[in-house]
C-alpha cells in the first residue's frame, strides 16, 4: 500500500473549524498565529550581565546570612517580588547564594517570620517602595558589610548613611585601651 504524506494542519481558532474536513470559507476564520516563548522577561539579560560585572569574578554572595550562607553566590534575589512588579532592573537584584528553597536565597524566600528583619536589611522591598531608593546591607569586597545604595552603573554601590537604631558601625566604636606599664620611665 502506497502512503501519501497528509497535507499540513491549518491551526484555527475555534475547534469546530478543526473537526470539517474542508476549510473555513473565506473571511470566516484568521489562522492563529503560533505563540512564541522566549521563557526570559523583559530586561533580563541585561539585569544579569549587569549584576555580574557589579559582583566581579569572585562571584561572593551579597548578603551572607551567617549560618546558612554557602559563600559563592548562583542566583539573583529580586528585592522587590517580580509579582510585586519587581523589574530586572540591577538595583532590584541581589547575588545570593544557594536556591529559591536553600541558602541565603531559600531564607530570603521562605522568610519564616523574618520579613521584618529581612525588610529593615534592604534584602526584601515592600510593593509601595522603589528598589533604588531603599539602602541594603550587602557584603563587597571594596566596603565588606555595610549599608549602600544600589546603582546602576559603575561603581554599582554608594555608602548609604548607617541606620538610626541599629549598634554602632564596627568603625565607629570606641575600644578601650589598657593602661600601659611603662616601668617607672615617665
Amino acid at each position: 500500500m502506497k502512503r501519501t504524506p497528509m497535507p499540513p494542519r491549518k491551526n484555527y481558532m475555534n475547534g469546530s473549524s478543526l473537526r470539517s474536513s474542508k476549510p473555513p470559507a473565506e473571511g470566516e476564520l484568521k489562522p492563529a498565529k503560533p505563540r512564541r516563548s522566549t521563557g526570559k522577561h523583559v530586561g533580563e539579560s541585561a539585569g544579569r550581565k549587569a549584576l555580574e560585572k557589579r559582583v566581579g569574578d569572585d562571584k561572593l554572595c551579597e548578603v551572607r546570612l551567617f549560618g546558612i550562607c554557602f559563600g559563592r553566590g548562583g542566583n539573583a534575589h529580586h528585592r522587590q517580588n517580580r509579582s510585586q512588579q519587581g523589574k530586572w532592573d540591577v538595583r532590584n537584584l541581589l547575588w545570593v547564594c544557594g536556591s529559591g528553597s536553600t541558602g541565603c536565597h531559600g531564607a530570603l524566600t521562605n522568610t519564616n517570620g523574618r520579613r521584618a528583619e529581612f525588610e529593615k536589611e534592604g534584602w526584601i522591598v515592600p510593593s509601595h517602595e522603589d528598589p533604588a531608593e531603599v539602602e541594603c546591607l550587602i557584603y563587597t569586597r571594596r566596603f565588606g558589610h555595610d549599608y549602600v545604595l544600589l546603582l546602576d552603573e559603575y561603581p554599582w554601590v554608594e555608602l548609604a548613611e548607617f541606620p538610626e537604631g541599629r549598634p554602632g558601625h564596627p568603625d565607629d566604636l570606641e575600644v578601650p585601651q589598657p593602661p600601659r606599664d611603662l616601668d617607672g620611665v615617665a
